[in-house]
């Protein structure tokens, strides 16, 4: 038994798909589904179809963070949406898709993940305060707030007035002092 993490989910996806098989006739003349690991953010996993060929998708990071609860969970989860769709023509998380889970041996069929996505998620976006007038208060993106700290201008979509940049204002600390 290989050790390599992306291997044996490679394995558990044969594996399954050879129960499936078993289960439903109809995938007889349907290849295992291709597995790639190309999937970022917050997702675990995503089933993929293209006209007649199916892939599953995999986070490799949360892959290797949470291997045990991928090869039962995540891996079942996502060829199950496969089959769901081949055999039953259905999609998404409903009473087929189950049957499909059921099929393949999951006793725990749940729709998301709880698992810890913190290291998986792909970027942060900042958001900057910046003012016109009509509300008060807007949020602008780091590029925009960017370009107008290089003199771009902005007007805003509600009341056509400019949007000026927030002030922040900075305290005067000194080593002496105590703030």
């Amino acid at each position: 038994m290989t050790t390599d993490p992306q291997a044996r989910v490679r394995a558990e996806v044969a594996r399954l798909w050879e129960v499936a098989r078993a289960e439903f006739p109809i995938l007889k003349h349907h290849s295992t589904p291709a597995v790639f690991f190309d999937v970022r953010g917050r997702a675990a996993g995503r089933a993929k179809r293209n006209g007649g060929l199916c892939s599953v998708h995999f986070n490799p990071i949360l892959l290797h963070e949470n291997e045990e609860y991928f090869l039962s969970h995540t891996v079942p989860h996502e060829v199950a949406h496969l089959l769901d769709y081949i055999v039953f023509n259905g999609w998404g998380h409903n009473s087929s898709w189950k049957a499909c889970c059921a099929a393949l041996g999951m006793e725990e069929i749940t729709r998301c993940h709880s698992l810890d996505t913190s290291n998986s998620i792909v970027r942060v976006v900042s958001r900057h305060e910046v003012s016109c007038g009509c509300a008060g208060t807007r949020k602008v993106s780091a590029v925009i707030h960017n370009r107008m700290l290089r003199g771009s201008h902005y007007r805003c979509n509600a009341c056509g007035k400019r949007l000026e940049l927030k002030k922040v204002e900075f305290s005067s600390c000194t080593p002496e002092s105590s703030c």
